[in-house]
Parts: C-alpha cells; sequence; structure tokens
C-alpha cells in the first residue's frame, strides 16, 4: 500500500491490516489525498469493500471517493466515479461500493 501522505501512527499499511482499530489518514487539508494497491498483475475486481475505523476513532463525516485503476500505476482511468458517501453506517461493516465494471489492471 502506498499514498499521498499520512499523519501521525496512520501509515497506508494500515488500510489492509484486517485490523478495524486501525487505518490510514492522510494529512488535514493535503488534497487529493489517494491510497493506492498495486495487485501485482493484471487482475479482475468485481467488488470492492470499505470498512470504516470503530466510532470512537472516526466520526461520522461525508467522504468523496472515487475508484481508478491503472495497467502501469501512472496513468489512471475512473472506474467508479467520485460519490459524496457518509459514513453513518455501523463503522467496521463492510461497506460495497457500487460495482466497478470488469476490468483486468494492476493497480486499483
Amino acid at each position: 500500500m502506498t499514498a499521498s501522505s499520512f499523519t501521525d501512527v496512520y501509515p497506508s499499511g494500515n488500510a489492509n491490516d484486517g485490523n478495524a482499530n486501525t487505518y490510514w489518514e492522510s494529512q488535514n487539508n493535503a488534497f487529493p489525498q489517494w491510497l493506492q494497491s498495486d495487485l501485482g498483475t493484471s487482475t479482475s475486481v468485481g467488488r470492492i469493500v470499505l470498512k470504516l475505523p470503530p466510532a470512537s476513532a472516526w466520526g461520522t463525516r461525508t467522504q468523496t471517493i472515487t475508484v481508478t485503476s491503472s495497467t502501469d500505476g501512472s496513468n489512471f482511468g475512473t472506474v467508479v466515479g467520485s460519490a459524496g458517501t457518509p459514513s453513518t453506517r455501523q463503522p467496521a461493516t463492510p461497506r460495497p461500493s457500487p460495482s466497478p465494471p470488469e476490468r483486468s489492471d494492476t493497480c486499483a
């Protein structure tokens, strides 16, 4: 995992460590903010799930999320366009994104 930035003890590696009590957090007011996972090889992705940290760690807010992909890690195209998503559901509960169209890219 790589990211545009991180703050305090919330590095990009926290984003996929499976622990709901850790998470990635970018520096405040540093836009755009991004998180990248290199899938290593061309991979078909049919669903993306966002799990939120517990409410005690991350209060209610609206996040605008765009899903992009790339075959070379440099040139990205939009898979799922920007969508403001209020994080008011139960934290740490999987929240499926809109289903991305079938693609085979190495980075998402």
